[in-house]
Formats: structure tokens, sequence, C-alpha cells
């Protein structure tokens, strides 16, 4: 899994910015986002190759589940 670092996402227990990263499936991509700093990660959602045309636009929703954090 290639991991991003989020330009605002603040982990929810030290503050620190977030990575986020796509794990490929077979019908679409699992969400998680980690944090260096104090090792919290979690699988936050899913998007289905069904609802997006490329692993890039498949990225910018998985940067816009950091909001839901």
């Amino acid at each position: 899994m290639h991991l991003r670092r989020h330009d605002w996402a603040e982990c929810p227990t030290c503050g620190s910015r977030l990575w986020y990263g796509l794990k490929a499936e077979a019908t679409g991509w699992t969400v998680y986002y980690e944090c260096d700093d104090c090792c919290f990660d979690k699988r936050v959602g899913w998007v289905a190759m069904a609802d997006v045309e490329s692993r890039d636009d498949a990225a910018n929703r998985a940067r816009e589940m950091g909001a839901k954090l």
C-alpha cells in the first residue's frame, strides 16, 4: 500500500498530520489512515471501482474521507 501525506487531516489521538492509502481489493479500494507519531491506524471507508474513473479519482475520494476523522 502506497501512503500519501494528507494536506490537513489530523490524528484524533495526538494531533499530528495523517497519512492515507488505498489497499486494492477485487472490486475497489479500502481506505486507511495512519499516524507515524502515535501508531494510530484506522480503516475509514471503501471506494468502489464502479464509482470512479481512475485510481487518482479513488485517491481524491480517500483524501476527502479525512474530514470524517
